[in-house]
């Protein structure tokens, strides 16, 4: 999607996250820092981002077997956890 001008918002965002503030400090490192932070802290979508990008996204794994004329389609899905960590 382009935004005034043509350019992308991803590559506005990508720029500008390319860039420093104006204590030097990159403004990836920054935003990383913060999302980490807010994953240790507990925030549940923080901790998937993060486990997304360290680990990889969960895919639901399959199985399909024929019996006869009847398929059966079994799909297993990793257990959500909640706030509290417990599942």
């Amino acid at each position: 999607m382009a935004g005034p001008g043509g350019e992308s918002v991803t590559s506005r965002l990508r720029r500008y996250l390319d860039g420093r503030d104006k204590d030097g400090r990159p403004r990836v490192e920054r935003l990383a820092q913060k999302i980490a932070e807010l994953a240790l802290s507990g925030d549940i979508q923080a901790i998937r981002l993060v486990m997304d990008r360290m680990e990889g996204k969960v895919t639901a794994r399959t199985e399909t077997e024929t019996l006869g004329v009847t398929t059966v389609r079994v799909v297993y899905e990793d257990q959500a956890i909640d706030s509290t960590g417990t599942g």
